[in-house]
C-alpha cells in the first residue's frame, strides 16, 4: 500500500468513526422506546386475565426481541462517548474544538435541535451556534428537541 493511499485513509478514518458514532447515538434513541413498548406488551401478556391466554411463543419471541434490543443498548452505550477533539494551533487562548460540516450537517439533517447536539459532541450550545453559522446551518422546523442523553 502506497504512503498517499495510507494518509488518506489516515485523514479520513476519524470523520467515518464519528458518523458512526453519531447514528449509533441516534439509534440508541431510537431503540430506547422500543424497548420500553416491548416491556409493556410483554408484561401486558403476560399478566392478561383468563379471557386471553397467549401463547408462550408469543411471549418467548417478545422476551427475544427485547433481549436482542438490550444488547444493542450495551453495544452503543460502550461506543457513545466521544468528545469533538481540540486543534491545537499554537496560538494565544483556548484551542477550539474541531466539529465537521458533515457531521454537524448530518446530525441537523436527523432533527436534532442545538442543544442535543452539544450533548451529543459534548460542547456547549453557543460553540454548537458558532459552527452553524459558520457553516450557514440551521435547525430551523426539525423535530426531536425533547431528547437529552
Amino acid at each position: 500500500m502506497s504512503r498517499r493511499r495510507r494518509s488518506e485513509e489516515r485523514s479520513t478514518s476519524p470523520s467515518r468513526q464519528s458518523k458512526a458514532k453519531t447514528i449509533q447515538r441516534w439509534i440508541r434513541l431510537k431503540f430506547i422506546g422500543v424497548s420500553l413498548r416491548m416491556d409493556y406488551l410483554t408484561r401486558t401478556l403476560v399478566n392478561l386475565d383468563g379471557n386471553c391466554t397467549p401463547t408462550d411463543e408469543i411471549v418467548e419471541r417478545l422476551g427475544e426481541a427485547n433481549r436482542y434490543i438490550r444488547d444493542i443498548d450495551v453495544q452503543s452505550i460502550a461506543c457513545a462517548v466521544q468528545y469533538a477533539p481540540k486543534i491545537y494551533s499554537g496560538g494565544c487562548g483556548r484551542p477550539p474544538f474541531e466539529i465537521k460540516e458533515e457531521q454537524l450537517s448530518f446530525v441537523i439533517d436527523q432533527g436534532f435541535q442545538v442543544p442535543v447536539i452539544a450533548q451529543l459532541f459534548r460542547v456547549s450550545t453557543r460553540t454548537i451556534e458558532r459552527r452553524m453559522q459558520t457553516y450557514g446551518l440551521s435547525t430551523s422546523g426539525k423535530p426531536y428537541d425533547h431528547f437529552i442523553f
